[in-house]
C-alpha cells in the first residue's frame, strides 16, 4: 500500500471519528449546535441582503441589540 493510500485511509478514519458520539446527550448537543449555526448563518445572509445592522434585527425581533450580539457570539463558543 502506498503512503498516499495510507494517508487517505487515515483521513477517512479521522473524518468518521468526528461523528462518533459517546452518548445520546453528546449527539443531541452536536445537533443543537449545528442547528443554531444554520439559523444564525441564514439570519446573517438575510441581514446582508436587507442591509440591516444588529440594531435593525433587534428591533424586528423585539429584543435588545446586546441580545442579538450574544446570539452571534455564542456561535464562536461552539467551535
Amino acid at each position: 500500500m502506498s503512503s498516499k493510500t495510507k494517508k487517505c485511509n487515515n483521513l477517512e478514519e479521522a473524518v468518521k471519528g468526528l461523528f462518533n458520539f459517546e452518548s445520546e446527550e453528546e449527539k443531541l448537543e452536536f445537533e443543537a449546535q449545528q442547528l443554531h449555526l444554520s439559523i444564525m448563518l441564514k439570519i446573517k445572509e438575510l441581514m446582508e441582503k436587507k442591509e440591516w445592522k444588529k440594531t435593525d434585527l433587534a428591533k424586528a425581533m423585539g429584543v435588545t441589540k446586546p441580545f442579538v450580539t450574544n446570539l452571534n457570539r455564542s456561535i464562536l463558543n461552539f467551535y
